[in-house]
């Protein structure tokens, strides 16, 4: 798995254009500006489900469960925190995340 940051991609890169060999199509997290975003690959003998109601585009937060070969779960975020945005903001907001996927259906896998 590779989370990457500062993609720097929008709506005019396709997921072909960027597509690594032995992984699945990236999940992205685009701004449409030409700078800033996210992007998390995948190998293809892993399975993933994008978690967007973890997600926040304000603070580029990107989240995926990703299911490993033992059928464990794993639950990665990808986290960007642009130059207008505090530190105290951003764990703000990490910690409410975390409350929210400890009362969420994955919470016990």
């Amino acid at each position: 798995m590779v989370c990457l940051t500062e993609t720097w991609l929008d709506n005019t890169v396709t997921d072909n254009d960027i597509n690594f060999f032995e992984h699945h199509v990236p999940w992205r997290l685009d701004r449409n500006r030409h700078e800033e975003g996210c992007a998390i690959y995948v190998r293809t003998d892993f399975h993933s489900v994008r978690l967007v109601e973890f997600e926040e585009a304000t603070f580029e937060i990107h989240a995926i469960r990703l299911t490993l070969m033992n059928r464990q779960h794993v639950t990665i975020l990808n986290i960007y925190r642009p130059k207008t945005t505090t530190m105290q903001r951003l764990f703000a907001r990490l910690s409410t995340i975390l409350d929210e996927f400890g009362k969420s259906k994955y919470k016990d896998v």
